[in-house]
């Protein structure tokens, strides 16, 4: 019985003695979970549930999460028993994340041969000679302690690296071939905060860097330089492989107001990427404002989409539809019958939001071959701009349709055609449409 108290009294002792150091040092834990690194330099804690070529499932707090695969840089099974013992990693896990670190760099490797760049040495000598042993001190403490931080405390950390000056900068360039590059996007501000030559001219070397993350940075930082003359080392990233260097390219083009960007940046409005080319439309904006070009827009966004397909295609069109002019109703109309329906949503609302009279025959004779709810619902929008009383016979049929959406759109059509309020039932509106049709139809 002592020996049952006595244990007993200990083992509570040592839960106590537990969460007492827990509570002062929180990196202090028990815990086994998996962390998925991603591709972006970020990563997620939780437990694994499934593990697919198509991507991963965790359980965290807030539920279960799925990562798509290419966003996903590798995956670590982490155990941590004390606040001494570093974090366990699986065998397999890490066999795999060796191999795919070995493929991302020959995939590097053969970019940097096709674009016939050089890689930035990560030796500091060769490139700041002039940095003083201090500051690379000073820059490199600041690091290390950058690196063992979480996402929190970076951000109060790296802005210990702006007060270091113009040499500090030099280091960090020199370095970050070099360099994790999860912490890329802490220092990459710092580089370009600075308005010397020499920054630029590192910055300029960096767009040629063999790692898609420091090609990344040294857009955003050429961006922020505010030269004009920048914009020469950055259009050749319009054409990265990387989608993300693509799109900071955009930006700080965009940025920079280069009129020579134009035309490239257009093209980019009909990337694969969806995220890309909501990006290349606002550049394309901000670069012809920029360049007094703004009425160009509608012939460039006419030209791309008969280049585009697609999604691509449709949120051309939704653009062109924004932009258009009276004149321009024609030119929607021939997508109205394009095998996308995405498409023919777009043009439908565009020729709805112009009303120009004679579009109305094309949108009539849509009326009762299209299926697809959304662009139905923009023609019945269209029928009542043009006030095409034609359409009321179809419009009356969609009260019966299968899908709710379809007969509000209908129903709210033809109230305001009519300025009538019957109820939203097809039997009643063709008795009262049978009796005024004549009328309401006479030229």
């Amino acid at each position: 019985m002592k020996f049952t108290v006595a244990a007993a009294f200990w083992m509570t002792a040592l839960a106590s003695t537990a969460r007492a150091r827990q509570a002062e040092d929180p990196a202090w834990v028990e815990l086994r979970f998996h962390r998925v690194h991603l591709t972006n330099g970020n990563f997620i804690d939780g437990q694994l549930v499934k593990d697919t070529a198509q991507g991963a499932t965790l359980t965290i707090k807030s539920g279960d999460i799925t990562i798509r695969r290419d966003m996903i840089d590798r995956i670590e099974f982490i155990k941590m028993r004390s606040i001494k013992e570093k974090p366990v990693v699986d065998d397999k896990l890490e066999k795999e994340r060796i191999r795919k670190e070995k493929e991302r760099k020959e995939r590097e490797e053969e970019e940097r041969r096709k674009r016939g760049g050089t890689s930035i040495s990560p030796n500091p000598n060769t490139t700041t000679t002039e940095v003083d042993p201090e500051t690379r001190a000073k820059v490199d403490a600041i690091l290390g302690r950058l690196k063992k931080a979480d996402a929190k405390q970076r951000g109060g950390i790296s802005t210990e690296l702006n007060t270091l000056g113009v040499k500090a900068a030099l280091y960090l360039a020199a370095i970050l071939e070099s360099m994790d590059e999860d912490l890329l996007t802490f220092v990459g501000p710092v580089i370009g905060q600075f308005k010397s030559p020499k920054i630029q001219d590192a910055l300029v070397q960096m767009t040629r860097s063999s790692k898609a993350a420091v090609r990344g940075e040294a857009a955003i930082a050429l961006g922020a330089s505010e030269d004009p003359a920048t914009s020469r080392a950055l259009l050749p990233l319009l054409k990265d492989p990387d989608t993300i260097v693509r799109g900071n390219a955009v930006d700080a083009l965009a940025r920079l107001g280069s009129k020579e960007a134009i035309n490239p940046v257009s093209k980019l409005c009909i990337d694969p990427d969806r995220s890309l080319r909501a990006r290349a439309f606002s550049g394309l904006q901000k670069l012809l404002a920029t360049a007094g070009q703004s009425d160009d827009l509608r012939r460039i966004l006419s030209d791309l989409a008969g280049e585009a397909e697609g999604s691509a295609r449709a949120e051309v069109l939704m653009t062109f539809s924004r932009e258009a002019k009276k004149e321009d109703w024609s030119f929607l109309a021939r997508y109205l019958s394009d095998d996308s329906a995405a498409v023919r949503q777009a043009a439908a609302f565009g020729i709805g939001n112009l009303a120009v009279p004679d579009s109305a025959d094309p949108v009539l004779s849509r009326l009762p071959v299209e299926k697809d709810k959304w662009t139905r619902m923009y023609l019945a929008g269209a029928v009542l701009r043009l006030r095409a009383y034609r359409g009321v016979d179809e419009l009356v049929r969609w009260l019966g349709d299968d899908d709710g959406d379809v007969r509000v759109a209908a129903y709210q059509a033809l109230r305001s055609l009519t300025g009538q309020s019957l109820e939203p039932k097809r039997d009643v509106w063709e008795t009262y449409w049978n009796s005024v049709r004549d009328k309401m139809l006479k030229p």
